[in-house]
């Protein structure tokens, strides 16, 4: 098919833009997500065990506000086709949810890894590799989260804010949390607020083990 070359130029940010139409416009239950089991259930958020998954993972030396563009466009690229697969040349995968953002500690005061879990079919053999190589492959291991729901805008002062609550809730019900908070997003900013499905997640220790 014939592709003016105004187009062509343009043609992965064209992907990428519908891929992130979609991604906002549909349902969240249409999108594969990281599987799970509620072990305890709060008024106010959940504890949850996940079982391991690979996510597509990138930093960007940014504050949280500005740096979700150019880590979705990154990964979204990675997704769509800039990649290498022994089997079959590039590979268009699906996109998944949620998209998931933290604050890396250290010395660059403002640094956050984004991420996009890849879909269950993959392996480690079997995922295709980034041509980016800012972006990387990484495994994460079997672990419990506390996970509370919030929705309105995707910034770092709601995010901050609900993050703050959830610490709270942990302390007075005797979890130890460790890490720092994730921002994890179902939907985005063409979606109304009020509509959007985003969640505070923290790493804890498993009761049983901070007990003995």
């Amino acid at each position: 098919m014939f592709v003016p070359a105004v187009f062509g130029k343009n043609m992965r940010m064209i992907q990428i833009v519908g891929a992130l139409v979609c991604l906002l416009g549909l349902s969240v239950h249409a999108y594969e997500q990281p599987k799970y089991q509620v072990i305890a259930e709060y008024s106010d958020y959940e504890i949850r065990e996940y079982e391991p998954y690979l996510v597509a993972e990138t930093l960007v030396d940014s504050t949280f506000d500005r740096s979700g563009g150019a880590g979705f466009r990154r990964l979204a690229s990675y997704i769509f086709g800039e990649n290498t697969s022994s089997a079959d040349g590039s590979v268009k995968m699906n996109m998944t949810a949620p998209v998931a953002r933290q604050k890396v500690p250290g010395d660059v005061e403002e640094r956050h890894s984004y991420w996009f879990v890849m879909e269950d079919k993959y392996d480690k053999e079997t995922l295709p590799l980034p041509k980016d190589s800012r972006v990387q492959i990484r495994e994460v291991p079997r672990r419990q989260m506390a996970a509370l729901r919030y929705s309105g805008r995707i910034n770092e002062a709601n995010f901050l804010r609900h993050a703050s609550r959830l610490e709270k809730l942990l302390e007075m019900d005797d979890y130890v949390s460790r890490g720092e908070p994730q921002a994890a997003v179902y939907n985005g900013p063409f979606t109304l607020p009020f509509m959007r499905r985003n969640e505070v997640l923290m790493e804890i220790v498993p009761k049983k083990a901070h007990l003995e």
